[in-house]
């Protein structure tokens, strides 16, 4: 029941080129680890842990 609840909530969002940063508010991560790295990476936007929007609990796949 808890993954058709997050199938239901997940979606995707097609950008044709980029989104502009300025339309980027706040972040959801799936826990501490991906918070952390973020804030390694000096990322200056609001960071909030929300393990229930994701399948995986904290995996990290950055690339930059």
């Amino acid at each position: 029941e808890k993954r058709i609840k997050k199938r239901i909530m997940c979606a995707e969002v097609l950008v044709r080129d980029n989104v502009a940063p300025e339309y980027i508010k706040k972040i959801f991560v799936p826990g501490q680890r991906t918070l952390d790295r973020l804030r390694q990476m000096k990322v200056v936007l609001p960071i909030e842990i929300n393990k229930d929007m994701f399948f995986h609990t904290d995996v990290i796949s950055l690339e930059y």
